[in-house]
């Protein structure tokens, strides 16, 4: 598996970084950039962003080790996507035998969710896998020996979870209930809710210190509603399958109904089916029905349940290939490593173009554009763009300056910047930038229509150079 995995990662490396990072990776970048100090970072995380802090704390010092290119930053996420596997990989292997770890490997290692939307993006999901993955190992072994040791490390590992994501407090809930049910049965002791309670007292100071005061502001958010179909397109997403290619999925589907049917044999297996369904079911019926406009139904936030999807396909693999065994016979091992090697080949090969897919914007290209129109051009030019302050830091530092290696216009935020400034400015050229947030109709649209010669948008792009009539 390291062999693999280091293999992996000089291919990922190489594939990373293909189109530029799309809005929240900046405000990544704009959060941890260099001029700020640690606990000025934290104050972000604390007081004006609603993201958990944890993988912010490993980019703060990962972003001063490495060069400032989208490949070394994203190495990164590679590194936690990586490990998540290889975890993974040791978690199946404990569960059911080296074969099982392997499949689980791959399965993870090669899965195209994983690949574009944890490994290539700066963001939290890569370490919310491998967090998850490395709560899910504590997990199985709390199961095989109720010690203390492991129910410790199995609620400080549960406490990391929403300090990375914190819709996975759902999952940690759909556990704890399985675990009750358990206690219950008499197939656990009562003190394994002791996890539960120290996973809980970890996070609790956060929670009450600088979340609940700002859950108000939770009332409405860019997701829609769900519908019956988000259900079985999160489980094709989580699966990693394709509409030419639903082997994993219905691998999945065959190691659930496996794990369900010899329920006394897999209370682990179960539990986690329960928590998973548990934690997607809880925010289909709020988003659905009692905060549509809230909604929080976006496939990456159920990230946390992958390592143990991969685990189910993993072992329905195995079950569908013991059941057609006596059917193709000496042809079955053959047929099956084609099509794994298929499922692994055509996910590795489609990674260069699902670089962030899904919500790329030209960050990079703009600022290209802006820098080669400026060294053709003497007069007073100005940059006017909708984005907000944090998210316009990280585009201004990783783009448009290159580090601060160059010199760019002035910049005005329309959310911050009066008009009154702007003409005072008398600018030559105007670069108009809103490839995100909606410029919309405004004072300063009418001003720039009757004062600037309105140009074609440059590439399609939302972005436009706009030249002072004479």
């Amino acid at each position: 598996m390291l062999a693999i995995s280091a293999l992996a990662f000089l291919v990922l490396y190489h594939y990373a970084g293909v189109s530029s990072f799309w809005l929240d990776e900046l405000f990544s970048v704009g959060s941890i950039r260099n001029e700020l100090s640690f606990s000025e970072c934290m104050h972000i995380y604390k007081y004006e962003e609603t993201n958990a802090p944890l993988y912010f704390i490993f980019a703060f010092f990962w972003y001063r080790l490495v060069p400032h290119t989208e490949q070394a930053l994203l190495s990164l996420s590679i590194i936690f996507t990586l490990l998540a596997a290889i975890m993974t990989g040791l978690i199946g292997e404990k569960l059911s035998g080296i074969k099982i770890g392997i499949l689980s490997f791959l399965f993870m290692l090669f899965s195209r969710t994983n690949l574009a939307h944890a490994a290539y993006e700066f963001r939290a999901y890569s370490l919310l896998i491998l967090v998850a993955s490395v709560n899910i190992y504590f997990y199985l072994s709390r199961f095989h020996n109720e010690s203390w040791l492991n129910i410790i490390l199995y609620g400080v590992s549960m406490s990391l979870l929403p300090y990375t994501h914190y819709v996975s407090v759902l999952l940690c809930f759909g556990l704890f209930l399985a675990d009750c049910v358990l206690i219950a049965r008499k197939h656990a002791g009562f003190k394994v809710i002791i996890s539960y309670f120290i996973g809980a007292l970890l996070f609790l100071p956060w929670f009450v210190l600088f979340m609940l005061p700002r859950l108000g502001g939770y009332a409405a958010f860019w997701a829609s509603a769900p519908s019956i179909v988000s259900i079985f397109d999160i489980s094709r997403w989580l699966t990693s399958s394709r509409s030419f290619f639903d082997l994993p999925f219905l691998a999945a589907l065959t190691g659930t109904i496996y794990a369900i049917s010899h329920t006394r044999n897999n209370k682990f297996l179960c539990s986690g089916l329960f928590a998973s369904a548990f934690m997607i079911l809880i925010s289909f019926i709020y988003c659905r029905f009692i905060n549509p406009k809230g909604s929080f139904f976006v496939n990456r936030y159920f990230f946390v349940v992958i390592p143990f999807v991969n685990l189910i396909t993993a072992l329905g693999t195995d079950y569908i290939y013991t059941k057609l065994k006596p059917v193709f016979k000496d042809k079955n091992f053959l047929i099956f490593t084609v099509i794994l090697s298929a499922f692994c080949f055509i996910n590795l090969l489609s990674i260069r173009h699902e670089n962030a897919s899904g919500h790329v914007q030209p960050y990079r290209e703009v600022a290209e554009l802006i820098y080669q129109n400026e060294q053709s051009f003497s007069g007073k030019s100005a940059v006017i763009t909708t984005e907000p302050a944090i998210f316009l830091d990280g585009w201004e530092e990783l783009y448009l300056t290159a580090d601060h290696k160059r010199e760019i216009p002035t910049i005005f935020k329309t959310i911050e910047a009066p008009l009154e400034q702007i003409k005072a400015g008398d600018y030559e050229r105007i670069y108009l930038c809103y490839l995100h947030y909606d410029l919309g109709n405004s004072e300063l649209t009418d001003w720039l229509k009757g004062n600037y010669y309105f140009g074609e948008r440059v590439k399609g792009y939302r972005f436009h150079i706009l030249e002072r009539m004479k």
